[in-house]
């Protein structure tokens, strides 16, 4: 398959974003996250010559050139300054972005679509059955949408050069909470490397304590701190995501 400009995805028809990855060249659906690699027909650049007379070879962007430091490759945003990405993992994913001077770009919550019909009204149960009891479908479906909406997410907030943290929970409410924990960590994790990004992690309570003053703050105190310092309403997972990514903004350990 040959492209020059990305394609609609095969599976949903969505829009999507050329990727460079370990693989190869895939375009990479922001809807349902599907990568269909494709071959980019590309012009080969000129290799570098050396100077007329000079009997040193050729030096590359990259490449030491003698004592002196590597020659700097051009990276991150073209004219913009790096963006620090707060998340907060779990079956509700929280993400917020804010500017190095601490100005909010963009703040939102992905919520998995069992407990988004859950919350509409429809019982959910405690026991672990094969088919969801609220969506209707495969447990593994389910996560694997969720997952997906929030790879997509996220590969379309990040650029190379930005930070993005989250916070370092080690003691989860049940096995299911430490499953999503972890569900989502791996996209963070693999988002953060194919941006080349920078992943902080923060330690726990340490946005309650820069939002409150004290690390045992409620959600409502979370939620009304978010409110007085960015001006916008949101709930428990956007107020975490926001003061995760304030946190790794102030550097604080």
């Amino acid at each position: 398959m040959y492209a020059e400009e990305p394609m609609t995805c095969p599976t949903c028809h969505g829009p999507t974003t050329r990727e460079a990855t370990n693989v190869g060249t895939l375009d990479v659906c922001r809807r349902c996250g599907t990568g269909t690699r494709v071959e980019v027909v590309t012009t080969r650049p000129r290799p570098p010559q050396a100077r007329p007379g000079s009997k040193d070879p050729p030096k590359t962007p990259g490449q030491p050139t003698g004592d002196l430091d590597p020659v700097p490759v051009e990276s991150g945003r073209s004219g913009e300054m790096i963006r620090i990405h707060g998340i907060d993992l779990g079956a509700s994913c929280g993400i917020a972005t804010l500017e190095q001077d601490g100005r909010l770009v963009a703040v939102r919550t992905i919520t998995k679509p069992d407990v988004r019909k859950a919350r509409a009204g429809k019982p959910a149960t405690k026991k672990r059955p094969a088919v969801d009891p609220v969506d209707a479908r495969p447990l593994w479906m389910t996560w694997a949408e969720h997952v997906a909406h929030v790879r997509a997410a996220l590969l379309d907030l990040v650029k190379p050069g930005d930070v993005m943290a989250y916070e370092d929970v080690r003691r989860h409410s049940s096995t299911d909470a430490g499953h999503a924990y972890g569900r989502i960590l791996g996209v963070v994790e693999e988002v953060a490397w194919i941006r080349e990004a920078t992943l902080v992690v923060v330690p726990v309570s340490r946005a309650k304590m820069c939002a409150t003053g004290h690390g045992r703050a409620e959600k409502a105190d979370m939620i009304a701190a978010a409110l007085e310092k960015w001006g916008v309403e949101c709930d428990e997972h956007q107020a975490d995501s926001l003061f995760i990514a304030e946190v790794a903004r102030r550097g604080e350990e």
